[in-house]
């Protein structure tokens, strides 16, 4: 019987833990900046933190 408890517990503990660590890891962003080709740049971003030069837009959805 503790044979089949941990079965059960053991992946579900990982399984958690690995969803709780996404929520706090940063998301992947690859908004370049036009003049300096700085790449890895906020999606809020108005200026770039490298050039100094201004951003265009930020697309959320590229398929709307």
């Amino acid at each position: 019987m503790m044979i089949g408890w941990s079965i059960l517990a053991v992946p579900t503990g990982i399984i958690s833990s690995e969803l709780t660590a996404q929520r706090f890891w940063p998301s992947i962003n690859t908004r370049t900046c036009p003049e300096c080709l700085t790449s890895g740049l906020e999606a809020d971003a108005k200026f770039c933190k490298n050039c100094g030069s201004a951003l265009p837009g930020y697309e959320t959805d590229p398929d709307h």
